[in-house]
């Protein structure tokens, strides 16, 4: 695998009991690197590192090996071949702007060596995870009704942190049904303005129905120049600090309005409150 280049889908929620299924069907599928986030903290990447469940369960069964090279990295791996972890985390955090108005947004910290802290300044949060050494990946950036942040502020972002000292990119999500909507459209042209590399990712949401069985069928990312190691992440960062930054080769498909449709009905039936106060203000702020 070594001489593979990185295959990654880094925007992955998947809940402990599914994430042997989801890894084996990515090396099944020809990835090697996986972001798994959550919403609050980054502490599944601790309990797959301690291979026990919130409930004390093993997330691996026997014929699994797991290795932390580095705080921020696991490798994980079978006989169908190894798979690396970052130490991710999806965090929503605040912009306001000069009028007093404040924006809610979602960004990947990828590569981080503890949890961050939610509901704070972006600028605040982002200076977090890049003193951890950490990626500040702009989740379904032009969508804000998903809490994507804009490209206002994106272009605000890259005034306070120049991408040659601080490695950043935009998302391409699979989430977006493109027949419906042009957020992904938006995004590509935010990053051909701005230089910032773009990146595919499912966002694959794995508590509802068989969404982490799209592993390797959603958005996913090619980078030649980069390499599967136990450097991952020092590279993944020198690729998109790099003059120009990497290019990412998409690989996959979005979505369709039904599927993404079925899973969200799901969530909403599981999560009733949660789902339709998070969908209100996402649909409130997209309208403003």
């Amino acid at each position: 695998m070594n001489n593979q280049p990185v295959t990654m889908d880094l925007h992955i929620h998947c809940p402990d009991n599914r994430v042997q299924t989801l890894i084996a069907l990515a090396q099944k599928r020809g990835l090697n690197t996986l972001g798994l986030v959550d919403y609050a903290s980054a502490k599944q990447f601790d309990r797959l590192a301690r291979n026990t469940d919130q409930k004390g369960h093993s997330i691996f069964s026997d014929d699994w090996s797991i290795e932390s090279p580095s705080p921020e990295l696991l490798k994980v791996s079978s006989e169908s071949g190894d798979i690396y972890l970052p130490r991710s985390q999806e965090v929503r955090a605040k912009f306001t702007h000069a009028d007093g108005r404040t924006t809610l947004g979602d960004i990947l910290a990828i590569g981080i060596e503890k949890s961050i802290t939610p509901e704070r300044d972006l600028f605040s949060t982002a200076e977090e995870i890049f003193g951890q050494g950490g990626i500040v990946g702009f989740a379904h950036p032009c969508a804000p009704m998903f809490y994507g942040f804009g490209e206002e502020i994106f272009k605000r972002f890259l005034d306070k942190f120049d991408q040659r000292s601080f490695p950043v990119f935009l998302e391409k999500n699979a989430q977006v049904p493109e027949r419906w909507f042009n957020y992904n459209e938006k995004a590509a042209e935010l990053s051909r303005k701005t230089g910032a590399s773009l990146v595919g990712n499912s966002d694959s949401h794995g508590s509802y129905l068989m969404e982490h069985r799209r592993v390797g069928r959603s958005y996913y990312s090619v980078a030649e120049e980069i390499v599967p190691n136990p450097q991952l992440v020092p590279n993944l960062r020198r690729a998109l600090l790099s003059s120009p930054p990497a290019h990412f080769e998409i690989m996959g498909t979005y979505n369709s309005l039904f599927r993404n449709a079925a899973w969200n009905i799901h969530s909403t039936l599981k999560n009733p409150i949660g789902k339709l106060t998070g969908t209100s203000k996402g649909l409130i702020q997209g309208k403003k």
